[in-house]
């Protein structure tokens, strides 16, 4: 009963950590946005945003979801150094992908803004399996104040960069020379002090880690894609401004997601744990736990847009961002299903049932696709969201579905 005791302890305090910490990091990235919404053209935030959209889907394909493989690694078979190794090989990969597209479809300001965001997200892989590490050894409270500086980091350099140097390119390489200090001087620090002086190469390489991330790893390409076809389509159809806004409303989405994926990671190794032991019983009752924070969390910021929608999208960006009201009630509703089928996938994941999750996205990003190329031109941008809306009701029913399958016909028969 004490150990029970404990545990519950430590996963509500795992769970606090993550939450303030990945919070408090959507947070600055939600700012970012409004700063740029306020003190930048409609142009510049639809470059930055359309920036985003290329640079995601490309680096969640090449991080492999090398960090989800470590902290499942429950028999602890494979070492840091090769996920570090194979980290740099696929994160220099993917940087000279965005470069290629940035190349062949833009130039300019907004090739420039690319390359920068680009760079970035280099970084951020770097500290992302370094965190994956922390994670596996439960030092939530170091990935935390980690991502509370970097956020704040963020922040800063684009105000300066804004205001100081009239540019957001400037604030964008203030950022950048940031990140280069803050993962050797916080996240490595982190990492030796949870595990003592570690290797960060290895001259040899196991395959199986790549074999086990390729299915993860087609699985975040199409959801990244998921989430960001309909820009490239509004940028397409509707022209950058439309895409901006879009784009500007659908990160408070991803802003919920973000706090969704960070509790979730607090759930995964114990799931994992659990069902290493067999113990079915524990397992359901972390993925209601985690299914019902989900829901609640979308209702939620449902409430506050049908009661001060208006007055939110002004505070937080511009009178003419505030007057798509209800299209931002709209994705608050989308946000409930995504928030929803982000358990149920992440619980998947824990499960290491993974060899089905690409079909599942790739039914979905069908879907999503088909319902875009209908609903877009007659309704425009509240056609996106009809088409989003369809597409992650598909998830739900696909994901809840296998693990029907995969835990409760297994925990019954158990």
């Amino acid at each position: 009963m004490v150990i029970a005791t404990t545990h519950v302890k430590s996963l509500r305090r795992n769970v606090a950590w993550m939450f303030v910490g990945n919070g408090f990091y959507a947070f600055c990235q939600w700012l970012v946005l409004s700063i740029l919404s306020k003190l930048t053209t409609i142009q510049e935030l639809g470059y930055f945003t359309l920036s985003l959209a290329i640079a995601t889907p490309v680096y969640m394909f090449m991080n492999f979801q090398l960090r989800s493989v470590l902290i499942t690694d429950a028999e602890n078979r494979w070492e840091f150094s090769e996920f570090f190794t194979i980290r740099i090989a696929t994160t220099t990969l993917g940087f000279l992908i965005v470069l290629m597209i940035g190349a062949f479809f833009g130039s300019g300001t907004f090739f420039t803004i690319l390359l920068l965001l680009s760079a970035i997200k280099a970084i951020e892989a770097f500290t992302d399996i370094i965190h994956g590490k922390l994670q596996q050894q439960e030092s939530m409270s170091m990935i935390a104040r980690s991502l509370m500086i970097k956020g704040s980091g963020f922040v800063l350099s684009v105000i300066i960069g804004i205001v100081v140097f009239k540019s957001l390119i400037s604030g964008l390489l203030l950022y950048f020379l940031l990140c280069i200090g803050f993962i050797y001087f916080i996240d490595y620090h982190f990492l030796v002090r949870v595990t003592g002086k570690i290797k960060l190469l290895s001259k040899s390489i196991t395959r199986t880690i790549l074999i086990v991330g390729f299915p993860l790893a087609i699985v975040r390409l199409i959801i990244a894609l998921n989430g960001n076809v309909a820009k490239y389509i509004a940028e397409i159809s509707l022209g950058t401004e439309k895409q901006a806004i879009y784009s500007t409303l659908a990160y408070l989405i991803v802003m919920g997601d973000v706090l969704i994926q960070a509790i979730g990671q607090t759930f995964i190794p114990r799931i994992s744990k659990y069902a290493k032991e067999q113990d079915w019983k524990s397992v359901k009752r972390l993925k209601f736990y985690f299914s019902i924070i989900c829901i609640v969390t979308g209702f939620s910021l449902y409430l506050a847009s049908i009661t001060a929608g208006e007055l939110i999208l002004k505070i937080l960006f511009s009178a003419e961002i505030a007057k798509y009201q209800h299209l931002f009630s709209l994705l608050m509703i989308t946000g409930i299903l995504v928030y929803y089928s982000s358990s149920a996938g992440q619980t998947l994941t824990a499960l290491k049932i993974f060899k089905p999750q690409p079909w599942i996205h790739g039914v979905v990003f069908t879907v999503n696709m088909i319902c875009l190329l209908f609903l877009v031109k007659p309704f425009g941008l509240t056609g996106i969201v009809y088409a989003t809306i369809t597409a992650y009701v598909v998830r739900i029913i696909l994901s809840e579905w296998l693990l029907y399958r995969h835990l409760y016909l297994r925990g019954t028969i158990s």
